[in-house]
């Protein structure tokens, strides 16, 4: 049975076709550096807003543009992944208790995991307004 991550909803086998586990970890998020009314931070690049402005290499030049004024050329300067807030890492962490007893455990449990049919489409997060 397939799983579904609910921090990146991420669907995925515990084990893969080769016979191999799977240790799941989620993807970072990558952000980008804006300056939205007046205050400079990091927003990420899937709740960009048109009236955002950004720092772009346009020609030999670096500008500030409003996101919706972009052109194709451009590439935003201060990109940045961050670790995703609440994600799940099922790499095992190894640790001896006082007793001497080795204990196995996923480093991060996230927002935990569901079962989902191999055939089930993906449940998809509903993202704030902006």
């Amino acid at each position: 049975m397939a799983k579904q991550c609910q921090a990146c909803m991420g669907v995925y086998e515990a084990i893969g076709d080769d016979g191999l586990p799977y240790f799941h970890v989620c993807p970072p998020i990558t952000c980008a550096v804006v300056k939205r009314n007046g205050r400079v931070g990091l927003v990420p690049i899937a709740r960009l807003q048109d009236t955002d402005l950004v720092r772009v290499q346009r020609g030999a030049d670096v500008v500030e543009v409003a996101v919706s004024d972009l052109l194709p050329d451009d590439q935003r300067i201060g990109d940045r992944t961050i670790d995703r807030p609440s994600g799940r890492d099922e790499n095992l962490e190894v640790f001896v208790n006082t007793q001497r007893q080795r204990i196995t455990r996923i480093k991060a449990e996230g927002l935990g995991t569901v079962d989902v049919a191999p055939d089930q489409p993906a449940r998809l997060p509903v993202l704030d307004a902006p």
